[in-house]
């Protein structure tokens, strides 16, 4: 990873590994992972500040499920395209829990 993390989650996608959130910064921080060249990549930030959250990639999305109790206590849905760099707008897609 590009920094040191905790307390963060971590979604597989697209045969990438994001890793969000789990730095000391007031943003939550995404990075990708690729295996075949071996690199870290940073990617746009959540539009949201989460600290108590979930990840989870699915047809070509990157979600995160979550609050933070610190800012706020309302539960946020974010969503994420890797393939137009940024957060989805619209209909969010619901996910089969056997695809």
């Amino acid at each position: 990873m590009l920094k040191a993390r905790t307390n963060h989650a971590s979604a597989a996608l697209n045969g990438e590994i994001y890793v969000i959130g789990g730095t000391t910064l007031d943003v939550v921080e995404v990075e990708s992972y690729d295996p075949y060249t071996d690199s870290w990549t940073p990617v746009s930030p959540a539009l949201k500040y989460v600290s108590n959250f979930s990840a989870a990639g699915c047809r070509g999305r990157l979600y995160l499920v979550g609050s933070s109790a610190c800012k706020y206590n309302a539960l946020a849905l974010q969503c994420y395209s890797p393939v137009t760099e940024s957060q989805c707008r619209g209909k969010l897609h619901i996910c089969p829990a056997n695809p």
